[in-house]
């Protein structure tokens, strides 16, 4: 504690310290101050913070002009970011601290250019016997998956159910994650890393061990991969049906990537979101801990991913969960610490001084 901080002086939820205390852990550099989710401590930090994600905004659209070209939206988001960036220094915090969702974003924009880095082998057969070995149940015909035993007991409320899950998921994170900026800070910090690296770790997974999903396997069988192979709706289609809109045809009709089923991300998200809630008490850990079963339910029930995806996608976001919380504890620690942000080298990301 300095001299001028007052006994039991506290810090809000991003870290922002008393006035006696503005200059405390200044030794982080930018990036790391995200990750930490600590906030800007005094107006040159803030203008120069302001100033990069502005310079970032330019750069990312030359980079996308340059590698995909740029769309309607592209443009949209651009100027939404800007726009909270240049209003004021408090929507300037809110753009800086949903940096995590644009990066997805600029990732999953990207995908196409990713696709082609992806290993050569094509895991179907393997991965078909593994998921029998594994979780096969007893069919007519003897041990098929559980996909292709679920595919033999629809239901009209099951289809609709799950369906509207399985479109939600994503609309869950940020619904929640809006809620968690509103009331507690500290809770979407981790969520929007959570959300971030659980994604990262999904694409390089895609790249370095494509999967075919089960519905390939219906359609395709387990020979050598199709690489032309059109993306699929598979049992989500139910769903359109049911409700006249072809929501899913729509939404997997620009999917960039069919042999991406290990591990589900689908699986991953709600997962993330139900680590973060589950310490607010039984009124967000119950109806989270429920969806996010009720999404790995749909996510094997409508044909999409194999018992092996749904954990796998699981324990990503454990693991990503753990990590972002303890880097986020050591980070907070250090520049919390007076004593260590004296002696502390440089931040391998820079200073904001």
């Amino acid at each position: 504690m300095r001299d001028d901080e007052p006994p039991g002086a506290s810090r809000d939820l991003l870290g922002q310290a008393p006035a006696g205390v503005a200059g405390l852990g200044r030794d982080l550099g930018f990036v790391e101050r995200v990750f930490a989710g600590l906030a800007p401590s005094d107006p040159p930090i803030r203008s120069r913070m302001r100033l990069r994600m502005a310079v970032g905004v330019v750069l990312y659209l030359a980079w996308t002009a340059w590698a995909i070209g740029l769309r309607v939206e592209h443009g949209i988001f651009a100027g939404l970011f800007l726009g909270l960036v240049a209003w004021s220094p408090k929507t300037a915090r809110f753009a800086w601290l949903l940096l995590p969702f644009f990066g997805v974003g600029i990732l999953y924009d990207n995908m196409r250019l990713f696709v082609g880095l992806r290993a050569d082998t094509i895991h179907v057969a393997d991965l078909y016997h593994a998921e029998l070995s594994w979780f096969g149940v007893q069919g007519p015909s003897g041990l098929e998956t559980l996909p292709e035993f679920l595919q033999r007991h629809t239901h009209p409320i099951l289809d609709f159910l799950c369906g509207l899950a399985y479109i939600t998921y994503l609309a869950q994170v940020f619904v929640i994650g809006l809620v968690f900026y509103v009331v507690d800070r500290e809770r979407f910090t981790q969520l929007a890393w959570t959300f971030f690296w659980v994604n990262v770790a999904g694409i390089v997974t895609y790249l370095v061990y494509p999967a075919a999903p089960p519905w390939y396997v219906a359609a395709h069988g387990l020979g050598p991969a199709v690489l032309t192979a059109v993306p699929s709706a598979a049992g989500a289609a139910r769903f359109d049906a049911l409700i006249g809109v072809g929501l899913f045809e729509s939404f997997y009709s620009r999917n960039a990537n069919v042999f991406g089923a290990m591990p589900s991300l689908h699986c991953a998200y709600p997962t993330v979101v139900f680590l973060t809630a589950r310490t607010r008490g039984w009124r967000w850990s119950v109806p989270c801990g429920l969806f996010a079963i009720l999404v790995m339910f749909s996510a094997v029930y409508l044909n999409h991913h194999y018992l092996m995806d749904v954990v796998v996608g699981v324990a990503y976001a454990v693991a990503a969960f753990a990590l972002v919380h303890v880097g986020r504890s050591v980070l907070r620690k250090r520049a919390h610490d007076p004593v260590r942000a004296l002696v502390s080298p440089p931040a391998v990301f820079g200073q904001d001084r």
